[in-house]
């Protein structure tokens, strides 16, 4: 007999993909706010950095290469080429 899939070996309960991503999403907010707090940072800041974590989540789920020597220049290093 297997073990039934809600409970893991330990018999903790396990979540499911919506309370995972509830979970996940929990966390944002967590780290959000606490840079809010800890941080100088602006809205505007905030937003590009979770945007551009987006694309990055977004282009592995595409299996687009990303460069990271391309990224830097991309949104500016403040180097010239």
């Amino acid at each position: 007999m297997g073990r039934d899939p809600a409970t893991t070996a330990a018999g903790q309960d396990v979540m499911d993909a919506h309370e995972q991503v509830d979970a996940y999403y929990q966390q944002i907010i967590v780290v959000t706010e606490r840079f809010k707090e800890e941080f100088d940072v602006t809205y505007a800041q905030l937003i590009g950095a979770l945007e551009m974590y987006k694309m990055e989540l977004f282009c592995e789920a595409m299996c687009v290469p990303m460069d990271e020597d391309d990224d830097e220049n991309e949104f500016g290093n403040g180097e010239d080429e």
